[in-house]
């Protein structure tokens, strides 16, 4: 069984199920290497303008899915911030 798997079937760990997708969706945008055993390590150049707001928007994601809000509602929020 993975780790994810495991996580997610625990009462208590949302947070840690949410913090998993996080890794696994900076991994799948090359910003990280995961490697079972050894943790997270940044393989991105995180310095560039585009990777922080990247790693922002990660993070948005993982904590309004965490939060329950529906990504439609995400969606609205960003337009809403992109118009000023």
């Amino acid at each position: 069984m993975s780790c994810r798997l495991l996580a997610c079937s625990l009462p208590a760990s949302k947070s840690t199920c949410t913090v998993l997708r996080a890794y696994a969706s900076l991994r799948d945008e090359g910003m990280v290497d995961l490697r079972p055993g050894r943790g997270a390590t940044v393989i991105a150049d995180t310095n560039t303008p585009d990777a922080r707001v990247r790693v922002a928007v990660t993070a948005l994601v993982a904590e309004a899915r965490k939060a329950g809000v529906p990504d439609d509602a995400v969606f609205e929020m960003l337009r809403e911030q992109l118009r000023g």
